[in-house]
C-alpha cells in the first residue's frame, strides 16, 4: 500500500511540473585553426554577467559539444525558468561567453540571444548566424582543456557611449530622443589573451528593468550630433585551472545622463539628391515618431582605458519601446527626413533637410 501511494504522489508531482521544456539550438558553427582549416575540439556556453560581491565568480558551462574533424559544433540550451528570470532582469536578452579549445588553442566569443517562439534568437530578433570560432591568442600551457574557468573583475570605470543622434533641419519646433524605460544597447566586447593586444570579439546587450527613462529634446535649427550617455565597464580576468588565462572588457550597467557627442551636421539637406530615394515630406506643423526597428552601430562608440590603451567599442540602441524618436515641425510648407538605407520607418539612421 506504501508503495502504491508513493507512486500515486510522484505522478501527481510530476503532473503538477508540467512537460519538461525542449532543447532549442542555441549556436552552431565550426571552429578553425590558425590557418582556417577545420579543428576538432570541444565548445562552452557560460552564461554572461557580473561577478559577486567579492568580485569573482566560478563559472558553471550551460551546454558543450563537440567539434568533430570537421570542425562543425552545435550548442542546444533548454529555456529554463532560471535563465528567463536573467534574460527579464536585461530586457528579455541573455549574453552568452562561448570557450573554446582545440588542442591548446584558446577560443571566445560573446554574443546575444533571446528565446522567442520555442527558439533561440540573436540580438536583433533573427535566427543566429554560423559562428566561425578562430583561435584568439597564445595556446595554454600543456595544451590544456578548459577544466573550471574563475572570472575576477579587475577594474571598472564610466565611459560616455553614443546611444543614437539626432538632426535637424530648418523651422523645427524641436526633436527628441528617449532612452529608456529600460536601456537597450548592444555594445562590443574586448578580448585580450595577454591584457596587452586588445581586439573586439561579439557583444553584451545591456538592459535595465527599472521604471527610468532619459529625454533629450533638441529646438535649434540645423543641428546634427551623437547623444551619449554613461555605461559602466568591467575589465575581467578568466583563468582556467587547467592552464591558462584571458581578459575582457564589457559593459556592465547604464548609468543615467546625456552629454552631445561630435558634430555631424555635415550628413544632413541632402534628402533631396543624396538620400532621395528614401525622403520623407512633411508639411506645416506635422510631426513624426519611430520607436521599432535597430539603430545605426556607433563605430567608437565608447574608448575605454582599463590598461588597454584606448580601446574603440562599437555600440547600437534597439528603436524600440524603449528608445524612441520625435520630430516636431515648424509652421513652414515644407520639412523633410530622410533614411540612410530606407524609408525613415526601418532605415538605421535618419537624417533632416532638403
Amino acid at each position: 500500500m506504501f508503495v502504491f501511494r508513493l507512486c500515486v504522489a510522484l505522478l501527481a508531482a510530476l503532473a503538477l511540473a508540467g512537460p519538461a521544456l525542449a532543447d532549442a539550438v542555441l549556436v552552431e558553427g565550426t571552429l578553425v585553426d590558425a590557418s582556417g582549416a577545420p579543428a576538432s575540439g570541444t565548445v562552452e556556453a557560460y552564461l554572461g554577467g557580473d561577478v559577486g560581491p567579492d568580485g569573482t565568480a566560478t563559472l558553471e558551462p550551460l551546454a558543450t559539444a563537440i567539434a568533430a574533424a570537421d570542425g562543425r559544433f552545435s550548442l542546444s540550451l533548454a529555456p529554463t525558468q532560471d535563465l528567463a528570470d536573467v534574460a527579464a532582469a536585461n530586457g528579455g536578452y541573455l549574453n552568452v561567453d562561448l570557450v573554446g579549445e582545440s588542442g591548446g588553442d584558446v577560443y571566445y566569443q560573446a554574443i546575444v540571444r533571446r528565446y522567442e517562439g520555442g527558439a533561440w534568437l540573436d540580438g536583433a530578433g533573427a535566427a543566429p548566424r554560423d559562428a566561425d570560432l578562430a583561435p584568439t591568442g597564445p595556446r595554454a600551457p600543456g595544451g590544456a582543456t578548459i577544466c573550471i574557468l574563475r572570472k575576477t573583475l579587475v577594474g571598472a570605470e564610466r565611459r560616455h557611449t553614443a546611444i543614437g543622434e539626432l538632426h535637424n533641419a530648418s523651422d523645427v519646433a524641436f526633436s527628441r530622443l528617449t532612452y529608456g524605460r529600460r536601456a537597450d544597447s548592444e555594445i562590443s566586447v574586448g578580448f585580450s589573451a595577454t591584457g596587452a593586444t586588445w581586439s573586439l570579439r561579439g557583444s553584451y546587450h545591456v538592459g535595465n528593468l527599472e521604471n527610468s527613462a532619459q529625454t533629450t529634446p533638441i529646438a535649434s535649427d540645423d543641428w546634427g550630433h551623437r547623444l551619449l550617455t554613461d555605461f559602466s565597464f568591467g575589465k575581467y580576468r578568466y583563468v582556467n585551472t587547467c592552464g591558462g588565462q584571458w581578459y575582457t572588457v564589457k559593459p556592465r550597467f547604464w548609468v543615467p545622463g546625456r552629454y552631445i557627442g561630435a558634430d555631424n551636421s555635415e550628413l544632413d539637406h541632402h534628402c533631396l539628391d543624396r538620400h532621395a530615394a528614401y525622403a520623407s515630406h512633411f508639411g506645416a506643423y506635422d510631426s513624426f515618431a519611430r520607436s521599432t526597428n535597430r539603430y545605426w552601430r556607433f563605430a567608437a562608440a565608447a574608448v575605454v582605458g582599463l590598461g588597454t590603451g584606448g580601446l574603440e567599442l562599437n555600440a547600437q540602441s534597439g528603436l524600440s519601446t524603449w528608445v524612441d524618436v520625435l520630430w516636431k515641425f515648424g509652421g513652414a510648407p515644407h520639412h523633410y527626413l530622410c533614411g540612410n538605407d530606407g524609408p525613415i520607418s526601418t532605415s538605421h539612421r535618419i537624417f533632416a533637410g532638403a
